[in-house]
């Protein structure tokens, strides 16, 4: 059997403001009236690991964790997954190998039983030789764990839901965000878009393929980058509600204003880990979301830049 990660994992999130309180709300949603038909199980829990990207999609009891944030995020990481008395993860995804999105990888791997990981398709462009990346992959070999190259079309069932790889990247040449693949998360009333930190290369692949795009639920690439996101790729998405995970004054400046004012333009919700830290969402059983947040809701202490990073 294995040892509960909160048996492994010290601090209990010690270092995360109002976590207990935040847990506390979500489990008091939860007790509140009769659940309705769609799957009120589902939800996706976006992780304050700094400027980085973490998400957990949840479903029928069974876990995704897309990326792990950069190696300083991991007590966040790993405390979060401790106070959900999460014990094994289905599936472990890689959307592409910078340290942003797999620093924390590793410790997961060590800590956390992990089904199956799925990749991306490394054979679009020069191999990752990273130390990060390179100890990742030993510390993988040294569990066993099987793997898997997504490809577009595929579909990895997670409880009673699904991810879908709507697209999987596009060659390159050195630039590994252009392998982040184009998941849709479908369970219930919710449709979860995440595209990793793909490019205006991959957003006009995805256009051209003809694939629906249209999420209830966005994670904007590349932190809310100007390099991602473009308005025909948003306008495409057309989403309800959009997250962006960033970290606080970060030095690229995201997300970048024009980002944001086309999210606006189109109606969309915008929460920032940066602002609003841990984000939970959820379908709220009447055919939309809802949001639980861990910081109550304040405005950034910079504004928005426009340069590209």
């Amino acid at each position: 059997a294995s040892v509960p990660l909160e048996d492994l994992w010290p601090g209990q999130g010690n270092s995360i403001p109002n976590l207990e309180e935040y847990f506390s709300s979500i489990q008091g949603e939860q007790q509140q009236g009769e659940r309705p038909e769609p799957d009120m199980t589902a939800a996706v829990h976006f992780l304050d690991v700094g400027h980085g990207d973490a998400v957990l999609m949840e479903s029928g009891g069974e876990y995704a964790l897309l990326d792990a944030g950069p190696s300083e995020g991991i007590d966040n990481l790993m405390s979060y997954l401790a106070y959900l008395e999460i014990d094994s993860l289905k599936y472990l995804i890689m959307s592409h190998p910078h340290e942003d999105h797999i620093g924390g990888m590793q410790t997961v791997v060590e800590y956390v039983p992990v089904e199956q990981v799925l990749l991306p398709d490394f054979d679009k462009g020069p191999y990752p030789t990273t130390s990060t990346f390179e100890k990742l992959l030993d510390a993988m070999l040294e569990k066993e764990l099987p793997t898997s190259t997504m490809r577009t079309g595929e579909e990895y069932p997670l409880g009673n839901g699904s991810i879908e790889v709507l697209q999987d990247g596009v060659e390159h040449d050195g630039n590994f965000n252009l392998l982040s693949p184009m998941l849709l998360f479908e369970a219930g009333d919710m449709r979860f878009l995440a595209t990793g930190d793909a490019e205006k290369a991959n957003e006009k692949a995805a256009l051209e393929s003809g694939v629906s795009l249209w999420a209830t639920l966005y994670k904007a690439a590349h932190h809310g980058s100007s390099t991602s996101n473009t308005p025909e790729f948003l306008e495409e998405v057309n989403p309800w509600l959009t997250v962006i995970p960033c970290g606080k004054d970060n030095i690229y400046g995201h997300p970048h204003r024009e980002v944001l004012e086309d999210l606006e333009a189109l109606g969309s919700g915008i929460l920032r880990t940066d602002v609003d830290g841990f984000i939970r969402v959820t379908p709220d059983g009447e055919g939309g979301l809802q949001a639980s947040t861990t910081t109550p809701r304040e405005e950034p202490q910079s504004e928005p830049q426009t340069q590209a990073a």
